[in-house]
């Protein structure tokens, strides 16, 4: 069984709402952590994809999904600017 500790980790999951945050987290094992939302003080959990041991590794993740999120704009907007109503 994997021994629970106490980490800081940085946020990624609401990069594109709230930004990048650090939590103090519980680190469950498995890529999994255990964390108090400071928004509604409920028990919130993360998958490794959305958390990282640091700052740095969070905000790469973070402009990673700000480009591809710009590019599905785009896409968006080629479609309707292609769109015809007769």
């Amino acid at each position: 069984m994997n021994e629970e500790k106490q980490i800081v980790a940085w946020l990624s999951k609401y990069a594109l709402s709230i930004g990048v945050i650090p939590v103090n987290a519980t680190d469950l094992g498995d890529g999994i952590i255990r964390y108090r939302s400071e928004a509604n003080g409920l028990e919130q959990y993360a998958h490794k994809r959305d958390w990282h041991d640091n700052r740095y590794a969070a905000l790469q993740k973070a402009e990673e999904m700000r480009v591809k999120k710009i590019a599905s704009l785009k896409k968006q907007i080629a479609k309707l600017e292609t769109l015809k109503f007769k």
